[in-house]
């Protein structure tokens, strides 16, 4: 798949240092309507506080780490978003930059767990992971919103659940949950895998983009899925009739993620973009946005937005944190068993 690149309008003469030695910043993140949110209300300020121009690049994260890769030595790109998975990728190729937090202003403002304890990468919003579900089916039939993340087993459902496939975020968290959930764990995911293997029969499809998801639950085929607080916000609001329930054993953080590029071709300004997207102005509008729960403590929301997004201390505390570096580490042979678990 080629990339598309989008040149975001010139925003005036350089105002600071910074802006006189470096003017253009090349960003590659995500398309469709968090790439939209990016560019209506996020970067235009950035370009105006420093008299720049952000290039954006948009591609599928998957492909995003195979790039960089190739540009080792002499990368085009600055800053990268994506998910968890492609930064554990990218970090395990080397093409990401360790960061200092004295470089930036917000870091001590953030939750603990945003800053990635290895030093490479920061999160820069969150989601819950938690049961998508069909309100109209749900009220047709009489029954209660899902309670449990294993009521994706339960028979009356069969024919109508979705999954996502790996190397999707979503999958490699509800498969480090599960492993969990079964006594295993994200390094011993045996207890997982069995109990995927019995989930096969009651599924409908196995997707790979949101899109796909989102169809099936706008034709009314799914009545079930995991899937992140976000994406079913933005489905909902679109008039699909959809909510999000939290399962009893609780929802899972679900991080996206910024990087820094190794050997930037534009350092101060890739680093002063992190800091700016970590600001509470930015966190506010990433949040109204993109559906992604703050991760600057000092983040005040209001409205709606409230319940649609993980905030506040006292329910981000409450999302289980799945630590899935022994499933990142081994994502290319995870995948390749998953799809055969699916193929049989």
């Amino acid at each position: 798949m080629g990339w598309s690149l989008v040149a975001l309008a010139w925003c005036g003469a350089a105002s600071t240092a910074l802006a006189q030695t470096e003017t253009e910043l090349v960003f590659a993140g995500f398309g469709g309507t968090l790439g939209q949110a990016m560019k209506s209300r996020i970067l235009p300020p950035f370009e105006k506080r420093y008299g720049v121009r952000v290039v954006f690049l948009t591609q599928e994260t998957v492909n995003m780490v195979a790039r960089l890769k190739a540009e080792a030595g002499k990368p085009e790109i600055d800053v990268v978003a994506g998910t968890d998975a492609s930064h554990a990728a990218g970090e395990k190729a080397g093409v990401f930059a360790r960061l200092d937090p004295s470089d930036f202003s917000n870091f001590p403002d953030l939750y603990p767990f945003a800053a990635y304890p290895d030093g490479v990468g920061v999160m820069f919003g969150i989601q819950s992971l938690g049961l998508e579900y069909n309100t109209k089916v749900f009220a047709q039939k009489g029954w209660a919103p899902p309670s449990s993340w294993f009521d994706l087993w339960d028979p009356k459902f069969k024919g109508h659940v979705v999954v996502y496939n790996l190397p999707a975020g979503y999958a490699t968290t509800f498969l480090g949950l599960l492993a969990v959930l079964e006594g295993g764990s994200p390094a011993r995911l045996d207890p997982a895998w069995a109990k995927l293997s019995s989930l096969v029969p009651n599924a409908l499809a196995f997707v790979d983009p949101s899109a796909q998801l989102d169809m099936l639950f706008a034709t009314g085929g799914a009545w079930l899925a995991f899937n992140g607080s976000g994406r079913v916000a933005a489905l909902a609001a679109t008039g699909v009739p959809v909510a999000l329930a939290i399962p009893k054993e609780g929802g899972v953080l679900n991080p996206n993620s910024l990087d820094i590029v190794k050997g930037a071709p534009h350092p101060k300004l890739a680093k002063a973009f992190v800091d700016y997207m970590l600001s509470p102005e930015a966190q506010i509008q990433i949040a109204e946005g993109m559906l992604l729960g703050p991760v600057n403590r000092k983040v005040v929301l209001d409205g709606p937005i409230t319940a649609q997004v993980p905030y506040g201390p006292e329910a981000v505390a409450k999302l289980r944190q799945i630590d899935n570096t022994p499933i990142n580490d081994q994502l290319g042979t995870l995948v390749q068993r998953w799809n055969g678990m699916i193929a049989r």
